[in-house]
This record gives structure tokens, sequence and C-alpha cells, in this order.
């Protein structure tokens, strides 16, 4: 019977209630870390925003440096300016770190200093907006002595002044609606592109539009916004947890992510649900398969069968199928080929480094391996059972013959480096192996 054997081997139920409680906490940390990292993008977009308000300062500190010589300001915000950049890389490099308490302990630390960084910056920007009030002041004063004479306005420039006065109004306030929307995370990836889209028209729009641009397209996109802040409202926590693990998940299997997911809503939540579900199922078999196929190296290994190769390759009809290479004899490997719908096949063949057939010498040498390696299989399976690797059911299981004499190009795998393998290979092989019988049922 020890020719090509080809079973499906499934995991015990104690074995597979462990391996399930570990791909959960596994998934626990990613979604975790997934948070994390969603705090440190927030925190890096506040250090920004900070860092810009700080410059904002700038032109106060460069007029106290060059016209009054107290560059205490301009020293003070480089100082500043310099707390907060190094804050910006530590936030930056904890996606490089492994763990998440790591990641916690920096976040944790930089979001103190960032509170000091804030406080440092509105007291820059208080003495900053003094000085530039006392200048400009002292701009007013000179420019209202300067056209005294020429106080009386006429009614047309009243007008315009007023108009000119209205528009301003509007476009404020349109811009400060559109800057608090664009700050909340409830409103829409797609809906702040359009507002944003807003923004840059509206300094275009005349004065005498104002009024008809607020009232035609700034109001009714506003009014879209507001019911996407309304839609998180009622589901949107449930949404974004979801998310969140439908990512983890696709990111775990190695499965695309849906990029037509539905938009936030209770058909969305639905549909994540189902997706969810069939991953957590795609994800539990593939923590097993890899179970299976650690446990089977860890046997071969444990009775004298080093791993020396392995390969991923994918057949002309898209399967997808894994080899491991074990040393078996001299000049000969056990194959095991791991398929996508959980068969696994062994094969003995002669190793080279080259694509051939073997000779007839060769085909002889192996069938007789074969019949050495029949006992082993037996003893292969015991170990496998109990570590919790049980046989779910026989595809195929061939008598030794000459017929399924093979050469495997070592060529075609990833070679282990392993010193050991051909020493216990050699200390294994000075025991001759021994011909067994094979009766017809087997």
């Amino acid at each position: 019977m020890s020719g090509p054997k080809v079973s499906v081997y499934s995991v015990a139920a104690a074995r597979r209630a462990r391996i399930e409680a570990e791909r959960k906490r596994k998934m626990m940390e990613l979604e975790r870390r997934s948070e994390l990292l969603e705090e440190a993008t927030a925190i890096l977009q506040e250090l920004a925003a900070l860092r810009s308000q700080l410059h904002e300062c700038d032109l106060a500190a460069s007029i106290m440096c060059d016209q009054m010589n107290d560059c205490t300001m301009q020293e003070t915000v480089a100082a500043i300016d310099t707390m907060i950049v190094d804050l910006q890389m530590q936030a930056s490099n904890t996606a490089e770190l492994k763990d998440n308490k790591s990641i916690e302990k920096v976040l944790a630390l930089v979001s103190q200093k960032r509170e000091e960084a804030q406080t440092r910056v509105q007291k820059v920007r208080t003495e900053a907006t003094g000085l530039q009030n006392k200048l400009q002041e002292a701009v007013d004063e000179e420019i209202s002595t300067f056209f005294s004479a020429a106080s009386i306005t006429s009614p047309t420039e009243t007008n315009s002044s007023d108009e000119q006065s209205d528009a301003d109004s509007i476009k404020l306030s349109i811009r400060e609606q559109i800057d608090s929307l664009l700050k909340d995370k409830k409103v829409s990836v797609a809906n702040k592109q359009k507002l944003n889209t807003i923004l840059v028209r509206l300094d275009q729009i005349p004065n005498e539009s104002a009024s008809n641009f607020a009232a035609l397209e700034v109001r009714p996109l506003i009014k879209v916004c507001e019911r996407d802040i309304s839609v998180w409202d009622t589901c949107g926590a449930e949404y974004h947890k979801l998310l969140k693990r439908y990512k983890v998940l696709c990111e775990m299997t190695g499965t695309p992510e849906d990029l037509d997911l539905l938009p936030l809503g209770e058909e969305a939540i639905v549909d994540l649900k189902q997706k969810i579900a069939v991953l957590e199922t795609i994800a539990q078999e593939q923590e097993e398969q890899t179970y299976i196929a650690e446990v089977l190296a860890d046997v071969m290994s444990e009775m004298g069968y080093p791993l020396i190769g392995t390969r991923d390759a994918r057949k002309r009809s898209g399967a997808h199928f894994h080899n491991s290479l074990f040393r078996y004899g001299e000049e000969t490997a056990v194959s095991a080929t791991f398929s996508d719908d959980g068969q696994i096949a062994l094969e003995l063949g002669k190793v080279d480094t080259v694509d051939r057939l073997p000779s007839d010498a060769e085909a002889t040498s192996m069938e007789y391996e074969m019949v050495g390696f029949c006992e082993q299989f037996a003893e292969i399976e015991k170990r496998l059972a109990e570590r919790g690797v049980v046989i779910d059911h026989r595809v195929q299981l061939c008598s030794p013959s000459t017929e399924y004499a093979q050469i495997i190009n070592l060529h075609d795998f990833v070679v282990c480096k392993n010193n050991q393998a051909q020493t216990q290979q050699a200390k294994r092989q000075k025991q001759p192996a021994k011909r067994l019988t094979v009766s017809s049922e087997e």
C-alpha cells in the first residue's frame, strides 16, 4: 500500500476548540491593533493642525525679533515645532511596532505630550494675537488720520460696502459649517469630497450670487451630510465594528476586500454579517490545515525525516497546493502535497536537481523503499492521532510499484538549510529497511 497515499485528515473536536479559541484571540488582537492605529492616525491629524496653528505666529515672532530685537517668541515657536515633529514621528512609527502593549505605551505618552504642546501653542498664539492687535490699532490710527479729510462717503459706496459685507457674512457662515462637517467622522468620504469642492468654488462665486449659491447648492449638501450623521447615530457604531472585523478577516485569510460594500445603513450591516460568517469559516479551516501541516512536519522530523524544502504552486486549473519535502533515504524524499480541498498526498521519489524520468534501476530501488515506508506510514498516522489529527476518509492507497517511481527536482523547492538533516538520515540508514509483505486488502 505504499505507493501514493491520498487522504483527508481532520482535527479532533477538542483540538479544534483550542484552535478556534486561539484564532479568536488573534482576531481580537488584530482588531485592537486596528483601533490603536486609527487612534494614531487621529493624533497625527491633530498634531498637523496644531503645527499649522503654531506657524500662524511666525509673522508676529519675526516682527518681534527684527523690529523689537526680542527673539523670545521666535525661539519658543521653534522649540514647540521641534516637539510636535518629534511627536509626529513617534505616532507614525507605531505601525512598525509588533505588539499592542508597545503601541498603547507610545500613544499614551504622545497624547500626554500633545496636551502639553496644545497648552504651549495656545499661550504663544495669545501673545501673537495681542501683538498683532496692537500693530493693527497703530496702522488703523494712521490711516484714519490720513483720510480724515475725505470722510464723506457716497450712497453708492455705502450700498456696495453693505453688499460686500453681506456676501462676506454668507461665505463665512458656509465655510464654518463645512469646516465643522469635514471634521465629523460620521460624514461619508464621498460627501466630504463634495464639501471640499464647495470650498474651492466658494472663493470664485461673485458676491451677488452668494445667497443663491448657498440656497441651491450648499444647503442641500449640508442636509445630506446631516442625514449621514443621523444614520451613523442609529447604527454607525455597529457598522464600524463589523467593518473593522471584516477587514481583519480579509487580512487573516488573504481575501481581497470587496470594493463595492454597501454604504452605511441597516442593509450594509446585514451584508457585512454575512461576509464575516463566510470569512470566519474560511479562517477556521485555514488554521486547522496549518495545524495539520505543522503536526505532520513535527512527526516526520521526530521519526528521522527532516524537512528539506517547501513550495507553493498553482495548477493551470487555478487550484492551489503546497508541497513539503522530507528526506527519506540517502537519495530519496517523501513529498507531502496539501491541496485546497483538504487532501494530503504522500509520495516517495528520488531527489535530483534536473527534470527527468527515473531509470529502470532507480525505479526498482524506489519500489523497495516504498515497501519500507509502509510500516512507517502507520506509525506516522498513529502519532498524528495523538496530536489530534485524525483520518477523515481515504481517497487513494496504492501498492508499491515501479509505475509510481518519480524524480523530484530540488530546484522546484525553497530548500531548508538544516545541518542536521544529513546526520539524522545517515544514522537511520545504517538500519536496513525491512521488506514487508502487503496483503491485497491494504
